[in-house]
């Protein structure tokens, strides 16, 4: 029988994060929200039945002691028991696996052993009868129960979050494939960064028939925080200082910082579409001859075309719609082509260049048989202006429709309150757009009315190719066209 100095010598055993931290000889640190989120989840999975939702923004550890330490100290402590854990591909999933069998496999801390006979990355197995298996979210789950069920990042990244038939997939497969794997008294973890207020941990706090803990960690604390922080406190300082986590706030757009970091993102569901604009957002403003004259073009031939003329200011980050083109006579890409090329004649003929901004598909609709929207909206407009450099700045393929509007929420306002675009007053139908537009979920724009958001989608493509939020979409590669040719 073990008698006490022996059984203080191992209590290190019955906590996860203590586990974690002995066994890693000092590698793994025990902060605070860390150690925060291993009290609460120890003590359900001891308990049995636990459903845990854990929101955290990136890079604070969260997968590190969840997705690897936990399993190995659940595994380690009850080697009869079966871990199943998920992400949003099996290449991550697989990742964890090969860490938790690696370390079960080499560290002389742990005191259960690997099946001889099963020690795949994916699916290795102990003794006792328990293991781990690791699967892609999506992907089939058969021939294995689960007592503990991890799911961790079930969504890639910003685009998926907002792709209906991504979230989809994920409730399909929750419902007829993860969740028909528990066994009695199993628990559930799902570890994610927020998206939206739909994406996974939306839906199963609001339409899952289980009743969820809830741990939220926001980057800066807020009133009421789970771990005593003042508010506007950092969550790590320890790994991201005050300094460093405001001038990311700073940084990044407004929506994105109440989903991503702080776990509070800004409901879509019925409200403004372009949440962000105000009457500051509305200048008087005239052309400016020394830069580029900006062409976004709608080619919505119902109830006409829309064109909008803007100019950029790479010195001062600032936008400006300076005026519109939308009349009732112009239902078509050639007398949009001319109309535009007439109004740059009259007000603009001094500046440098022509830039065109718009849907890619402009250029795949057949207009005529003979030719695309964008080349008859550009041969038409050279009739005007057979001298003018004209310079195509459209994207290879159409951006998420969740990244244009998230540039366009960034420019009118940014995190800091700074507006980097303004709208002249004689674009009233874009106006009308930006204070009108209502966001029906799942589309994030309503496109029920026909008078409405033919201008601001122009404007969309315009300001998501100048100045992203979602870096690394393929804009493409302008092309200089000088006089008739090209």
């Amino acid at each position: 029988m073990p008698n006490a100095q022996s059984v203080l010598q191992e209590v290190w055993r019955l906590r996860p994060h203590t586990y974690a931290q002995v066994c890693s000889r000092g590698r793994w640190q025990p902060y605070k929200h860390l150690v925060h989120i291993a009290r609460l989840v120890s003590d359900r999975i001891i308990a049995g039945g636990a459903r845990i939702l854990v929101n955290c923004p990136p890079r604070y550890g969260k997968s590190e002691f969840l997705s690897f330490w936990l399993p190995m100290w659940i595994l380690d402590n009850f080697p009869e028991r079966r871990v199943i854990l998920s992400s949003y591909g099996q290449q991550l999933a697989t990742f964890w696996g090969r860490k938790v069998r690696n370390e079960m496999a080499s560290n002389d801390l742990c005191r259960t052993e690997l099946a001889e006979d099963s020690k795949s990355v994916s699916l290795f197995h102990t003794p006792e009868g328990g293991g781990m298996m690791c699967a892609g979210v999506g992907t089939g789950i058969s021939g294995f129960g689960m007592d503990i069920g991890l799911i961790d990042d079930p969504i890639k990244d910003w685009a998926k979050a907002h792709s209906e038939v991504t979230l989809e997939v994920f409730r399909d497969w929750f419902g007829s494939t993860f969740y028909t794997r528990l066994e009695p008294g199993a628990s559930i973890i799902v570890l994610m960064t927020r998206w939206h207020e739909r994406d996974p941990t939306g839906w199963l706090l609001d339409d899952h028939a289980d009743d969820w803990l809830h741990i939220r960690l926001p980057e800066l604390a807020e009133e009421d925080d789970p771990l005593g922080r003042a508010i506007g406190d950092p969550l790590c300082p320890e790994r991201f200082s005050q300094a460093a986590v405001e001038a990311k706030r700073d940084a990044t757009p407004t929506s994105m910082w109440g989903a991503i970091h702080q776990q509070a993102p800004i409901a879509f569901g019925e409200g403004r579409t372009y949440r962000n604009f105000g009457e500051t957002n509305i200048v008087e403003h005239e052309v400016e001859p020394s830069l580029p004259i900006q062409v976004s073009v709608d080619f919505n031939y119902v109830p006409f075309m829309h064109v909008v003329l803007g100019q950029h200011d790479k010195t001062g980050d600032m936008l400006v719609a300076v005026d519109e083109i939308a009349r009732e006579e112009i239902r078509d890409s050639q007398a949009a082509g001319r109309a535009t090329g007439l109004w740059i004649r009259k007000h603009a003929d001094q500046c440098p260049e022509v830039h065109l901004f718009g849907d890619v598909s402009g250029a795949q609709g057949k207009f005529v048989a003979s030719e695309s929207a964008w080349q008859a909206f550009e041969r038409a407009m050279r009739t005007v202006l057979p001298d003018k450099a004209i310079r195509k700045r459209l994207p290879r393929g159409a951006p998420p429709i969740a990244d244009s509007l998230e540039a366009m929420h960034d420019a009118m306002r940014d995190a800091r309150g700074k507006s980097h675009y303004h709208v002249s007053r004689k674009c009233a139908r874009l106006i009308t757009d930006f204070r009108d537009m209502r966001t029906s979920e799942g589309a994030l724009i309503d496109k029920h009315s026909r008078m409405l958001s033919h201008a601001s989608d122009a404007e969309r493509y315009r300001m998501h190719y100048l100045r992203p939020v979602m870096e690394d979409w393929d804009m493409g590669t302008g092309r200089i066209l000088i006089g008739a040719g090209g």
